[in-house]
């Protein structure tokens, strides 16, 4: 992993501390209150682990696909069926909420009959993207540690569990409804300490590997804005993926990380 540029990040440390940090890239200084000099450090991080999203990420977005698979059979309004299970998103992916009593709730919404095989049909939707897998496949041999953390429903991370090609890759996989807790979902300024525990959970996963990765040394790519917001707040590095691969092998260079 040597001769990654890594991510520049300031430090605002008293002028007293410097002496004590870490090798700086260059320094910056201000003056303040009551004319106390502080120094800016920009620290250099040598990204070392990538955590990937599933849905919208590394997979396809399941529940997105199966909104307009009703819409086309049972001519719902598209989109509504997505709404109303974003309603209840975090009773889902916690596992409080089994999937069985949802579906009653969307038959009787939506005038769904009874057998029809809702869980099963919506399964169907669950997929890897393949292109992403190979830029994980490619991290891997490079040297990075490979993490999945993904909210989702108890029966999705069963199949999950089942597809092998990304079960090899995987050093490290975090599943809310393994831990009954969940990435925040909401745009927030701030987060609480207890609405972060999931990504402290990851660093301490990554702990047991023997990695003692501080969280400026793992990049987390994520499709939604709360995940992103919340995990930049721990201070892990985040990409935001819009579905451009492109796009997102240059943010990561940019960052530092060999792709």
């Amino acid at each position: 992993m040597d001769g990654h540029r890594g991510v520049v990040l300031p430090v605002l440390v008293s002028n007293t501390e410097v002496k004590n940090a870490s090798v700086p890239s260059c320094t910056a200084f201000l003056r303040g209150n009551e004319g106390k000099l502080f120094t800016f450090l920009f620290m250099t991080y040598t990204i070392k682990a990538v955590v990937f999203d599933f849905a919208g990420v590394i997979g396809t977005q399941p529940v997105k696909l199966f909104d307009a698979h009703l819409s086309e059979k049972f001519r719902t309004t598209k989109g509504e069926f997505l709404d109303f299970w974003k309603a209840h998103n975090k009773e889902l992916d916690t596992g409080a909420l089994p999937l069985e009593k949802f579906w009653k709730l969307v038959q009787e919404k939506y005038q769904i009959p009874k057998d029809y095989p809702l869980t099963e049909n919506l399964l169907e939707y669950l997929a890897l993207d393949l292109n992403m897998v190979k830029l994980a496949e490619q991290l891997k041999e490079k040297g990075y540690i490979i993490g999945l953390l993904s909210n989702m429903f108890p029966e999705s991370s069963a199949k999950i569990r089942t597809m092998k090609e990304l079960q090899a890759l995987l050093d490290v996989c975090i599943l809310s409804p393994d831990i009954h807790m969940v990435k925040p979902e909401t745009i927030k300024d701030f987060y609480s300490n207890e609405e972060l525990e999931i990504y402290k959970l990851l660093q301490e996963r990554f702990e047991t590997l023997g990695k003692q990765f501080i969280p400026q040394e793992i990049i987390f790519i994520d499709d939604s804005d709360g995940p992103i917001r919340s995990a930049s707040q721990y201070g892990l590095i985040t990409v935001k993926f819009d579905g451009n691969m492109e796009k997102l092998i240059n943010e990561l260079r940019k960052r530092g990380v060999k792709c």
